[in-house]
């Protein structure tokens, strides 16, 4: 437990300390790229136990936490240890963790009042997802090699789903859940299903157990304290809800043809785009290993309510209409 007045975002914090002055770490790293991350530790361990109480301390807080995500991020670039075997990650299990925890710490910071009292959480937010299109790969590959049977790799699966959870939490938290849509998760996920659908799954199936976990992973299990989502039933309906929501044809679309200057969108050519988008979806929903999860979910955790919403979705996965080859199949110049 933090003691009183303690920002929450400091256990995490810690956690990318502890990491930075073990062996571990440094093997996987090396000297030279230790030094900016500890010094990126040290900078954020210093704004979240100084200073006031007022807007600048919270946005300044922010943006220490910021850069050491994006630190702890920049990691992969520089692994030269040796990779968990057969992974598909292909980086240390250590880098993992901190660029886990970096991102608890600033997902938890953007609950501090006035974190974005200049507007600028937002911007950190999408300064960050970039970054995060570089990682994708590496943790849609780690989570689709890795078998949650596999008791040799537990702790690498755990940071890889640490990172997910985290990621989608600071999403959440920056654009409110209420207004975490299938929209504004494809927009996140640069329009990678991939990515979108690995990030929902990583929330979905993570306990708070496996959190903990990551966050004491080099430190004293008793005795080191722990941040983890307060809103984490809300992140996880939220993210389900995104997903389900993937299918929609406003995510398909984006651009309304109107804002095309001088562009001749067929009808056809609508239909077609729609068809392929909700095959591009439906391919990263089994790549990722998303369905069974989903229902596993929304059956021990949400219920009936949700079940129609489940239906539609898989149906429009499974697009039984083009059986009948349509029409418009054969005149649309994209099928």
């Amino acid at each position: 437990m933090m003691a009183p007045g303690v920002p929450p975002a400091l256990a995490a914090v810690e956690a990318v300390a502890r990491a930075a002055t073990s062996w571990e770490l440094l093997e996987a790293i090396g000297s030279e790229a230790l030094g900016p991350l500890n010094v990126c530790a040290a900078d954020a361990i210093g704004a979240l136990t100084t200073g006031g109480g007022d807007d600048l301390h919270a946005i300044a807080q922010l943006q220490a936490l910021f850069t050491l995500a994006r630190q702890c991020i920049a990691l992969v670039a520089v692994d030269v240890g040796e990779a968990v075997q057969d992974s598909g990650w292909g980086f240390h299990v250590a880098v993992a963790e901190v660029v886990a925890n970096a991102l608890a710490g600033f997902a938890t910071g953007l609950e501090t009042e006035g974190a974005d009292a200049d507007g600028g959480a937002l911007e950190c937010l999408e300064m960050l997802s970039l970054d995060l299109d570089c990682l994708a790969p590496h943790v849609f590959g780690g989570l689709c090699r890795l078998d949650p049977r596999d008791t040799a790799s537990p702790r690498l699966l755990r940071a890889l789903h640490g990172i997910c959870v985290w990621t989608l939490a600071a999403l959440g938290r920056a654009v409110g859940y209420e207004r975490l849509s299938g929209s504004v998760l494809w927009e996140w996920a640069s329009g990678d299903a991939a990515w979108a659908t690995t990030l929902a799954r990583g929330v979905l199936i993570t306990t708070v157990h496996d959190l903990c976990e990551v966050q004491v992973a080099t430190g004293d299990a008793d005795f080191d304290p722990v941040v983890i989502p307060r809103d984490l039933d809300v992140l996880r309906r939220a993210a389900l809800s995104a997903v389900l929501g993937l299918t929609a044809p406003d995510v398909t679309f984006g651009v309304s043809s109107d804002d095309i200057e001088g562009a001749v969108i067929t009808i056809q050519m609508r239909r077609a785009e729609l068809v392929l988008h909700r095959a591009e979806v439906a391919v990263a929903m089994v790549s990722s290993n998303l369905v069974g999860a989903l229902l596993r979910f929304v059956s021990n955790e949400v219920g009936a309510g949700v079940g129609p919403a489940v239906a539609s979705f898989i149906v429009s996965l499974l697009q039984p209409e083009l059986a009948l080859q349509p029409e418009w199949v054969s005149e649309s110049p994209v099928m």
